[in-house]
């Protein structure tokens, strides 16, 4: 019995030593949809997948954001390779395009949903994870001295783990930074989340054939005393 169980662990010593550490190696790409609900309260869902490129929607008096996806385009991101600690990619921007007169004080709520598409290029394997939330706040257009907004927004991801080939990818949402104006300059805000991977455990043929002596070795183990103590009783 005794050895039995010394071959069972060694059988799992050997798996777990067995299993081969896979670098992250992949490409993503992204889509977008976006809907104003006009400063009503959030309806509770999120705008299905969309165009790949931008999204324009109005915000009421001239006042304009801009959702843009695959940013950095795939030919221009390039691929992202051994991310031990998570790598953060950015998927989207947001836009701010400001009336060129009206100034009048505007509350604004929009629902945007992006769907970012992640490739390992070791195995081919791709799935999708969607990133959605609400932008909210208030806009002001105008002359360039006086264009501004605020956002607010509210956001998640999910799911939150795919297993694609021999890795599970993990992903995480970072808060979305805000567009913004200052002077009549606009900057651009940008959606991003944190992705990093874990191995999956893929024991080699060796060590498959180990674990399975070590269990058929319980099994005579066990078959022999089980005949033994038949024999006494038969006496």
């Amino acid at each position: 019995m005794r050895h039995s169980r010394i071959l069972i662990a060694a059988g799992f010593m050997a798996m777990m030593a067995g299993s081969q550490m896979a670098r992250a190696d992949f490409v993503y790409s992204a889509t977008v949809n976006a809907v104003n609900t006009f400063g009503q309260a959030d309806p509770g869902t999120t705008p299905p997948p969309g165009s790949t490129g931008s999204v324009s929607v109005d915000i009421g008096h001239g006042n304009t954001l801009l959702y843009t996806s695959n940013f950095p385009p795939p030919a221009a991101s390039g691929t992202i390779v051994d991310i031990p600690g998570g790598s953060d990619i950015t998927f989207g921007h947001v836009s701010f395009l400001p009336s060129a007169a009206d100034n009048t004080v505007t509350d604004y709520a929009v629902n945007f949903n992006y769907q970012v598409t992640i490739k390992d290029l070791t195995s081919g394997q791709s799935g999708t994870v969607s990133y959605a939330g609400r932008e909210s706040g208030t806009v002001t257009g105008g002359p360039a001295n006086g264009t501004g907004i605020n956002s607010t927004f509210l956001f998640a991801v999910s799911p939150a783990q795919l297993s694609l080939g021999s890795l599970v990818y993990h992903f995480t949402a970072d808060a979305p930074s805000p567009p913004g104006s200052v002077g009549g300059v606009q900057t651009d805000g940008a959606f991003a989340m944190n992705v990093s991977t874990t191995t999956a455990l893929v024991p080699e043929p060796g060590s498959i054939v180990l674990l399975g002596t070590g269990l058929t070795g319980v099994g005579l183990m066990a078959r022999r005393r089980m005949r033994k103590a038949q024999a006494m009783t038969a006496r």
